[in-house]
Parts: C-alpha cells; structure tokens; sequence
C-alpha cells in the first residue's frame, strides 16, 4: 500500500527540495550528478491508486502542510528536543485541524 499525493499535487525531485529548504531555514539544492553515471529521475512519486480505489483514502495534507510537518519533526530530533511529545503534539495538532478546530 502506497499513500501519496494527488496526481496535481506531483512535484520534481528539485522543486520539493526546494520547498525543504525554505521550510528549514537555510540550506541549498546541490546536483549531486556524477559524470557517467545514471541519472536520476526528475520525478518520484508513489502510485497510491491502489489505496484512493480500494479504501477512498485521499491525502489530507497539502505539500507545503506535510513538508512543514516533517521538516518541523526533523528538527525536533536534530536539536535533541522530545520526539514522544513533539510526535504527540504534531498527532494532536492533525487531529484538531481535520475535525476543523483550528
């Protein structure tokens, strides 16, 4: 089982790092292409057809929301904050939003 992005919501490789970088604060894209070597696609993405036909699932983030989110857990971890609490907080705060209680 795949979950995933609506087909609109598909990005390049460098446009969702992008989007990282800008949420993180600081960083930059670095084309990593060694000369001779295979290249790596300018698109990934999960086929997640299987979970939207069989269990109606649909992502209920946007990118920008779960980039947010993961870059945010990210740093938790890095500056050696509580994960358990962060991860709790984070589970709350998701919750809150789809039942519309911003």
């Amino acid at each position: 089982w795949n979950f995933g992005p609506d087909l609109e919501a598909i990005v390049p490789v460098r446009d969702l790092a992008e989007k990282i970088i800008r949420a993180y604060g600081s960083g930059a894209v670095v084309d990593a292409g060694i000369a001779g070597q295979p290249v790596e696609s300018k698109s990934l993405s999960l086929n997640a057809l299987k979970a939207k036909m069989k269990l109606g699932w649909r992502p209920a983030l946007s990118l920008d929301e779960a980039v947010a989110m993961t870059v945010g857990w990210y740093k938790c971890g890095i500056e050696g904050r509580d994960m358990r609490d962060y991860s709790l907080g984070q589970i709350e705060d998701y919750s809150r939003l789809r039942r519309g209680m911003k």
